[in-house]
């Protein structure tokens, strides 16, 4: 004879093992009782929410109203908040050259659709997706100084004239804030699974800056001495029993700040027997079961942004009412490559950057932090148009 609480450890191990209750308690709503020794007697496969039934328990002791598919509660759920201060400059056409600068500072702020916890949402109040502290555009224009209105070759005459005057040149140039990032955790209540930070003192949020190491190729935006170990929690008996430990330990992770970033490679991910065998500070780790983590949503800031566009033509009058139009365009000028998690191409002419890789709840080997590529690269467009 098999105890109830039994079946449920073998049934959802791994689910009770990382406080996935929400996994459970939709399993247990609609389980047939194959898992249960139930189904063998019922012979009742298609049939929802037989455990519940053969355990006496009311049809909506999980779900208020198990007879609906779905039932939706309309209302406004989302909320931003935008605020910003806004500077700009302008010169106006002085001798050829002309230009405006813009700088922007701002904070945008969101309520999100997904509640962390459905009785308490002004907990969920955090940095949007496209926040950017800062913000910086500089577009302008210069006519070069050639011909009869610049300062060489102004008495020139007939094809040298129509050929040197008239050339202009503009340029667009960007620098903004990185996008935000987020460390998740395991969702130990509904949505927005968040880590607990255990040692803010040895955590700077405005900390990442990118180390790039040339011979590997690739980068690191928090350094080297952050790895991954098996959560301390799952060494807690109170809380985890002994035959889910291996579950537990499969599941989550705590990051830690380590000594001697050589000693990585030997101890990342190995299953320990006790948490005090970790040699070095654990800085974040998942909230216990039923908790919510301290450390909100998009509460890092990445890779900062800057890029140069600039152009260069004129226009040939040959004939009257027909122009011969020439004009070179080059995108990322100075072909400088963004660290990027990934690199994907946008067409031609376009790229996508990703944050680094922060994931701290898998048992991957990727360094956390890691940039494996840069992406970004100059091209230029020419542009021949004969206007009659």
């Amino acid at each position: 004879m098999v105890s109830g609480s039994q079946q449920i450890r073998n049934a959802y191990g791994s689910q009770l093992a990382t406080g996935n209750f929400v996994a459970i308690a939709s399993g247990l709503a609609t389980h047939n009782g194959s898992n249960f020794g139930i189904l063998a007697k019922k012979q009742m496969s298609d049939v929802n929410g037989l455990v519940l039934r053969e355990g006496g328990a009311p049809e909506n002791l999980i779900f208020t109203n198990p007879q609906y598919l779905n039932v939706y509660l309309k209302r406004s759920r989302e909320h931003s908040n935008y605020h910003s201060m806004q500077a700009q400059v302008t010169m106006r056409p002085t001798h050829g050259l002309s230009f405006q600068a813009t700088y922007t500072w701002s904070r945008n702020l969101q309520r999100p659709a997904n509640k962390t916890d459905w009785h308490d949402w002004s907990a969920d109040y955090w940095l949007a997706g496209q926040h950017r502290s800062h913000a910086l555009n500089v577009n302008g224009t210069y006519a070069l100084p050639f011909g009869a209105n610049g300062f060489v070759l102004r008495n020139a005459t007939g094809a040298i004239k129509k050929t040197v005057e008239g050339w202009q040149i503009g340029w667009i140039a960007s620098v903004t804030s990185g996008p935000p990032m987020s460390l998740t955790g395991v969702a130990t209540l509904w949505n927005n699974g968040s880590l607990n930070l255990v040692r803010p003192d040895l955590w700077d949020s405005k900390s990442g800056n990118v180390e790039w190491d040339n011979e590997a190729g690739e980068g690191f935006y928090y350094g080297k001495n952050y790895t991954r170990v098996i959560d301390p929690m799952c060494f807690e008996e109170s809380i985890v029993a002994v035959s889910l430990r291996t579950a537990c330990a499969n599941g989550i992770r705590a990051l830690v700040l380590v000594d001697d970033s050589k000693d990585i490679a030997g101890w990342t991910n190995v299953n320990r027997n006790d948490a005090s065998a970790i040699r070095g500070t654990v800085i974040f780790q998942n909230p216990k079961p039923g908790e919510r983590g301290n450390f909100q949503p998009n509460n890092l800031t990445g890779v900062g942004r800057w890029n140069l566009d600039a152009n260069m033509g004129k226009t040939i009058e040959f004939m009257e009412g027909k122009r011969l139009e020439l004009r070179v365009d080059a995108q990322n000028i100075f072909n400088h490559a963004t660290p990027s998690q990934s690199g994907a191409s946008v067409g031609a002419r376009g790229n996508t950057v990703t944050n680094p890789f922060l994931t701290v709840n898998t048992t991957a080997g990727t360094q956390f932090g890691l940039l494996s590529t840069k992406t970004g690269h100059r091209t230029f467009q020419a542009r021949i148009r004969l206007s009659f």
